[in-house]
């Protein structure tokens, strides 16, 4: 792509940008250009100023309003007139430093997407997905929105409390819900509806018009992105569920082949759920007549289930026929017999 080329890519994508981080930059729009300049575009282009010095402050106000945070949120004065703390410095330290770290920064433009818009020199399109210029982009913004604001303290506060309230999406939800609809070809729409109890917060309705009739997934979040991302990981959830039950319906499971089964739908679907873990007691119980009884937990991140029976193999299987139904939203019938 050609140096003009990335430059109308980001040019046409300005509104959008100044909407996601909550900031309209006020006719001051080369500051966030700028903030998108990598060193090696502004080698070859002259008249465009890098972003280093912006990351530079931009970095210095994230720390800033990080331990502002800490200090808010942990720390009291009481009568003695002294400072007191629920965490300790190495607690403190620990949380600040996860929050600012370059992976956490990284994911906040991955969720954005903001990546696709950093102007680069030729032969550097290499570095575009590396976490370190996610990271000073991240913090260029920063610095942008401080230059923008006349300095103003409590705006470039703003920014970096929406910035990592979007790191901590691992994912870019809006493209997964988008991706997904189009290969399902269903259509889908974002509402930003009135918050009327809290102005400080965002209220974004996704509907998703599936071919059994509309669903909606509500998302609140401190800017519309973020919002968005809330109600997109919802519905995505919702994808999960119905890609796994469309993988393996109802009627393909017995207890028999559950085990099997199991493993399966977690090697097809590794990124939607834990792999299953299986734990016995170290002795079986007894029956009225003296016989073992043995049970197994079957257990996925937060679900547990528990099988029993007269072998450690039956009690495995029924503990993982149990967690397919749980993962599925499948009922079992019943008679356990029957199946699902």
């Amino acid at each position: 792509m050609t140096n003009k080329e990335q430059m109308d890519r980001l040019l046409s994508n300005l509104p959008s940008i100044k909407e996601k981080i909550g900031f309209d930059f006020y006719g001051k729009d080369n500051l966030l250009i700028q903030a998108f300049t990598h060193s090696s575009f502004a080698k070859e282009n002259t008249n465009f100023a890098d972003n280093e010095h912006l990351e530079f402050f931009g970095d210095s106000f994230l720390n800033s309003y990080v331990t502002s945070r800490l200090f808010k949120d942990f720390c009291r004065f009481y009568d003695d007139n002294q400072l007191y703390c629920e965490k300790t410095v190495g607690e403190l330290s620990k949380i600040r430093a996860n929050n600012v770290c370059t992976e956490n920064l990284a994911n906040c433009i991955d969720a954005l997407g903001f990546q696709n818009f950093i102007l680069l020199g030729r032969g550097s399109e290499n570095i575009r997905e590396e976490s370190s210029i996610k990271e000073n982009l991240c913090e260029a913004i920063i610095g942008a929105v401080y230059a923008a604001s006349n300095k103003n303290i409590e705006k470039t506060y703003k920014t970096c409390s929406i910035l990592l309230a979007i790191s901590n999406f691992n994912e870019n939800y809006i493209e997964i819900v988008d991706e997904w609809c189009k290969e399902h070809e269903i259509r889908y729409s974002f509402q930003h509806l009135l918050s009327y109890y809290n102005q400080s917060e965002y209220k974004v309705r996704l509907s998703v018009y599936f071919q059994t009739g509309l669903k909606t997934y509500d998302g609140i979040g401190k800017s519309k992105i973020e919002a968005q991302l809330k109600a997109s990981e919802m519905a995505s959830e919702e994808f999960n569920l119905i890609d796994m039950q469309t993988f393996l319906p109802a009627s393909k499971i017995t207890e028999e082949e559950s085990v099997k089964l199991l493993n399966q739908l977690y090697s097809k679907f590794d990124y939607a759920f834990d792999e299953p873990e299986f734990q016995y007691p170290k002795e079986p119980d007894y029956d009225n007549d003296g016989n073992p009884y043995w049970y197994c937990l079957c257990r996925v991140y937060q679900k547990e289930e528990k099988g029993g029976g007269y072998s450690k193999k039956e009690a495995k299987r029924r503990a993982a026929f149990k967690m397919l139904a749980n993962l599925l939203d499948y009922k079992i019938k019943e008679d356990y017999d029957d199946g699902l």
